[in-house]
């Protein structure tokens, strides 16, 4: 495809281009199909690009920028990397650049701002910047952007197209990517690092009033819901090829996600309608404060309270070792180990309170502390020997092998049975000793997991090429 064949407006990006070329998808995580077959590497100018930085290259690359779009077949790097030919092949999509943004810097950046609506709003913003460099033995690329607008697209387009995913509450996101490629000039080895942190702080209110018609009785019900969420997310890659001596492909992962939330609702039912005591939040606070003295109590049925607090850190971490060598007769000898490890941890506060005002029922009140620690590893082992038996005849025969180990903890606790426990507490407390804790612990509903899984299969395939 030639890219200046296709009319696009000011702004435009790689995305853009895609998009206006006929059988050519790109949905929103950036995946690609042409003619219904998804796209397996992104290169550009013939060198394949990182997993991670897909969706960056095709949100900010500048669209004037793009030569041509070329989409065909190859052999599997491994295979590539020995001058073989391999089983499956890679479906691959390559955007080449105009000479003349070949090597040197190219960026952008894009401001906007907004003054309040009212005293209880913060004045809107959005930043972006996009930074690149390219030369004949490296590559850079960073990306970033901040908004309080619901926008958490790597180029700050509107990110809510469809109706499924309208905002319903107020978003700040923070994002940096990083990007950066060198390649050997005498072709021995290429290395590539991708990196990114994001930032998200989510805050959403609610406030619903109804009303139930009944035979024997209608009855009003006011719910006030009030929520906050952050979280801070990382993720690492770095992608390692030697190609001289001998075949070597190294690609080393770490993710990390931190999060932290709490959320509060409150409810009730009246026999008559509560409207002339204010609006929702009027009402509940009332009601919740003092409901004798503002005299809402005489129409109160009941009041409930739900309040909790969740923090908890993820961690992951993946080393891929992929061995290719090519002996003389041509055959190719494949060994790949791979090893992962995940790690979790969690706690979990959660208070509710249920009262009958006028006695018509039983209140309730409980306070559950909940911890879910986990971690898992898992061992790899993947081989094969692809045979030529001649030139347009082969054979391919080996052994998947894979081994999980993972344990994970469930500890339930009721705090409000521990001695000296009230409803007062402030949710996130904790009990002064041990012993008192365990006074709370939920036997019937804790439990640990341990699993061990090892599976492994052996195949063999015969290839023909004509």
């Amino acid at each position: 495809y030639n890219a200046d064949a296709f009319t696009l407006p000011d702004g435009s990006v790689l995305e853009d281009v895609l998009k206006a070329m006929p059988g050519v998808e790109v949905n929103s995580n950036g995946e690609i199909k042409v003619n219904g077959r998804k796209v397996d590497v992104l290169q550009l100018d013939g060198k394949d690009f990182l997993s991670g930085g897909t969706e960056m290259l095709l949100k900010n690359l500048p669209h004037y920028t793009v030569d041509q779009v070329q989409v065909f077949e190859q052999d599997e790097l491994g295979a590539r990397l020995v001058g073989a030919h391999s089983l499956e092949k890679e479906y691959t999509l390559n955007v080449t650049l105009k000479k003349q943004y070949k090597i040197g810097w190219l960026g952008n950046i894009e401001l906007a701002g907004g003054l309040p609506t009212g005293k209880h709003d913060d004045a809107r913003y959005l930043a972006r910047t996009f930074v690149t460099r390219f030369s004949e033995q490296s590559r850079l690329m960073a990306s970033a952007m901040s908004n309080n607008i619901n926008n958490n697209s790597y180029n700050n387009r509107e990110s809510w197209d469809d109706d499924d995913i309208i905002p319903t509450d107020l978003q700040r996101h923070n994002y940096l990517s990083l990007m950066y490629s060198v390649y050997d000039r005498q072709e021995r080895y290429e290395d590539n690092i991708y990196l990114s942190g994001r930032w998200t702080r989510t805050e959403s209110e609610s406030r619903q009033s109804s009303l139930t018609y009944l035979t024997h009785g209608d009855t009003w019900s006011r719910l006030h819901h009030t929520g906050l969420s952050n979280n801070l997310a990382g993720y690492f890659c770095n992608r390692f090829v030697l190609k001289k001596p001998f075949a070597l492909h190294l690609i080393t992962e770490l993710n990390y996600n931190h999060r932290e939330s709490n959320g509060l609702s409150r409810s009730a039912q009246f026999y008559a309608d509560p409207s002339s005591y204010g609006d929702v939040v009027a009402v509940m606070d009332s009601l919740m404060q003092n409901p004798f003295q503002s005299g809402i109590s005489s129409i109160t049925l009941s009041k409930s309270r739900s309040e909790s607090l969740q923090n908890g850190t993820d961690w992951s971490f993946k080393q891929e070792v992929n061995y290719n060598k090519r002996t003389a007769s041509g055959d190719r000898l494949y060994i790949s180990p791979v090893f992962m490890h995940k790690q979790q941890s969690g706690t979990e506060h959660n208070a509710y309170q249920l009262d009958y005002i006028q006695g018509q029922g039983k209140n309730d009140y409980r306070h559950r502390y909940n911890l879910s620690p986990s971690h898992s590893n898992q061992f790899e082992l993947h081989a094969n020997y692809t045979y030529n038996i001649h030139s347009e005849l082969s054979i391919q025969f080996g052994n998947n092998l894979i081994w999980n180990l993972a344990h994970k903890e469930h500890e339930r606790y009721r705090l409000d049975q521990t001695d000296g426990w009230s409803a007062d507490k402030a949710l996130g407390a904790l009990p002064s000793t041990r012993q008192l804790l365990m006074q709370g612990f939920d036997r019937q509903n804790s439990y640990v997991e341990d699993n061990s899984k090892m599976s492994s299969r052996y195949f063999a395939s015969l290839r023909y090429r004509h």
